[in-house]
């Protein structure tokens, strides 16, 4: 463990890393010299070239599915929204079905009431009709 962080500190000194850069330098030069390592180099840039090109693809695809995937979370949280509101209803029934009883209760002693207002109104109507007669036959007695 200690020898890993030797090396690291190592690398990270400016002197270190400065000696592997010219070290790198003359590395490159000396292969690109050669028919063989401008090959490898060019194939290497090549593979680079198609690394950042496959990277920026997997960019854009990553923010398609991001997109994707936001939109399918808003759906499923407003789903859920609808769903829990049905189960509030759905858990609300018997409450519901108790008022509506209570309103048909109402809704039967006003019917009873009119009813008896109705029957009223005829027995007022028939002793009405009742005394017109009887003042149009005590008129055509005289």
């Amino acid at each position: 463990m200690d020898q890993v962080k030797m090396l690291i500190d190592n690398i990270a000194s400016y002197k270190q890393s400065w000696e592997i850069a010219s070290e790198c330098d003359k590395f490159f030069d000396q292969l690109s010299r050669t028919e063989k390592g401008e090959d490898l180099l060019s194939r290497y840039r090549l593979n680079l070239f198609q690394i950042q090109e496959i990277n920026a693809e997997n960019a854009r695809l990553t923010n398609f599915a991001s997109t994707r995937m936001s939109r399918v979370q808003q759906n499923l949280n407003e789903e859920y929204l609808v769903f829990t509101s049905f189960c509030d209803q759905l858990r609300n029934i018997p409450k519901i079905g108790a008022e509506l009883d209570e309103v048909n209760k109402r809704l039967k002693d006003i019917e009873r009431f009119a009813l008896q207002t109705e029957l009223a109104m005829l027995c007022l109507e028939s002793v009405h009709n009742t005394l017109l007669q009887k003042e149009f036959s005590s008129k055509d007695i005289l």
